[in-house]
């Protein structure tokens, strides 16, 4: 489940919101964007709530994962705050 590198599953989450929600980069607002929250994460800011974001998608919590939307905790080295921080920071970097 976690053979993709972070930036990788990012850029597919990018691809599937791409697809899916057109203008959602408008919705997202960097200044407060933190993947480590359900309100302000992807997700949340353009759906309203990482839950909602999930079904509208049509993706499982274990699809997440695999498109940047959650951290898979795969690399022992970082704690889970840190592999968070990481994924927060990659998705500013493509936002």
């Amino acid at each position: 489940m976690c053979d993709k590198t972070m930036e990788s599953r990012v850029l597919a989450g990018v691809a599937l919101l791409d697809d899916k929600v057109p203008n959602w980069r408008d919705l997202v607002n960097k200044r407060f964007f933190d993947i480590n929250d359900p309100r302000q994460c992807v997700l949340g800011q353009v759906f309203g709530r990482y839950c909602t974001g999930i079904n509208k998608l049509g993706i499982t919590f274990r699809d997440a994962k695999e498109y940047g939307f959650v951290t898979c905790y795969c690399d022992s080295s970082h704690t889970f705050l840190a592999d968070y921080r990481r994924l927060t920071n990659t998705w500013l970097q493509v936002l």
